[in-house]
């Protein structure tokens, strides 16, 4: 009896030995985890932010400051009206393909005419009486309107066959608050009036005034020296 019960207290420590290294032999190894402390700093003070003004103070500043500047000059009076031309045609769009540095026509020689006018004659009083005062009157407008133009800024709107539509442009272009004149010059024996708009005292102000101009009538114009 004492053999089997030393048998079986063997048997016992065996198996509580081997219920508590066997579990440590097969076991994986273990890494134990790491505390680390992360400091979290004090949310900073923003500067205070100014509310915008009113915003109608804000619109009537935008629209002071985008009215356009008062390009108006005083136009010397002509001394005599151009003269009527026949009409090249019905056609009232503007002739294409004019440079901006085109001269302005010549006028007839004013002695030449003065001569002419002095000869007395029964033919002179009749017929040829017109002609000499149309040209005399066209001389001396085309050299008032270089010795008004002369050193400044233009801005060319167009050239038209039609004088009549040429004067309307003119007269919406005055009621717009611009100067504007007319100029009668030959091409290929065709008579064409140009629209001009100024003088301007500087090419800065004639291209503001350029681009007024074109977005109220829709032609694309060019800026010119008056005495080109």
């Amino acid at each position: 009896m004492d053999g089997l019960k030393q048998r079986v207290v063997g048997a016992l420590v065996l198996i509580s030995l081997a219920v508590i290294f066997v579990p440590m032999l097969f076991d994986e190894p273990r890494q134990e985890r790491t505390t680390q402390a992360v400091d979290i700093p004090e949310e900073p003070d923003f500067p205070e932010v100014s509310q915008p003004g009113d915003s109608s103070d804000t619109a009537n500043t935008t629209s002071s400051a985008k009215e356009p500047p008062d390009f108006k000059l005083e136009e010397r009076p002509a001394k005599e009206a151009l003269p009527e031309t026949p009409e090249s045609g019905d056609d009232g769009e503007p002739a294409s393909g004019e440079p901006a540095s085109e001269t302005v026509a010549a006028s007839e020689n004013v002695a030449g005419t003065s001569d002419t006018d002095s000869v007395d004659s029964p033919d002179s009083e009749g017929g040829a009486a017109g002609p000499e005062s149309s040209a005399q009157q066209a001389s001396a407008s085309a050299s008032e309107f270089s010795e008004v133009l002369e050193g400044g800024w233009l801005v060319q709107l167009g050239s038209f066959g039609n004088r009549g539509n040429a004067t309307g442009m003119r007269d919406r272009i005055r009621e717009a608050g611009y100067d504007a004149h007319l100029q009668q010059i030959e091409r290929g024996g065709t008579t064409l009036t140009r629209v001009f708009s100024g003088p301007f005292a500087s090419e800065a102000m004639a291209k503001e005034a350029k681009q007024s101009l074109d977005e109220a009538f829709s032609v694309n114009s060019l800026v010119i020296q008056g005495d080109q």
